[in-house]
């Protein structure tokens, strides 16, 4: 009985424990969806360069997920062109997590069509897939 005590003891100082290093480290939040954005950079000479990728995601992308984001910049694709055949073009992912809303949505959309009306004559493009009911959490020192 004395072993009990003291293991349930331990457990309920380990659990106190653990409670207070997941307040202080780890945060749980209440998003419901992803978000996947390929930005193609388009092809040939008027091609989106890293340095403009750079200044639209300074300028744009942050201030629309202030909540942050994730890029990959190094993303290769193809796609068939109806009348040129098979594009190679350089590619940015960007990955998010966030709450659906109207004004996600709306923020997504103008991110979008921004990124393409900004280069006119890249072919630059923008693939959205929004994926629902997810849960976010975050663990860092």
């Amino acid at each position: 009985m004395k072993k009990f005590v003291i293991s349930l003891s331990l457990c309920a100082l380990l659990g106190a424990v653990c409670s207070v290093a997941r307040a202080e480290g780890d945060r749980i939040y209440d998003y419901d969806a992803s978000l996947r954005m390929i930005f193609g950079l388009g092809y040939g000479k008027r091609a989106v360069t890293d340095e403009q990728f750079s200044a639209f995601a300074r300028e744009v992308l942050t201030p629309a997920f202030r909540e942050g984001y994730c890029v990959v910049r190094e993303a290769h694709g193809e796609w068939a062109h109806p009348e040129r055949g098979l594009v190679r073009e350089r590619n940015v992912v960007v990955f998010l997590d966030f709450k659906e809303s109207g004004e996600a949505r709306a923020a997504r959309e103008a991110v979008a069509r921004e990124f393409v009306r900004r280069f006119p004559g890249s072919h630059a493009s923008v693939y959205l897939t929004v994926t629902p009911g997810i849960q976010s959490s975050i663990h860092f020192q």
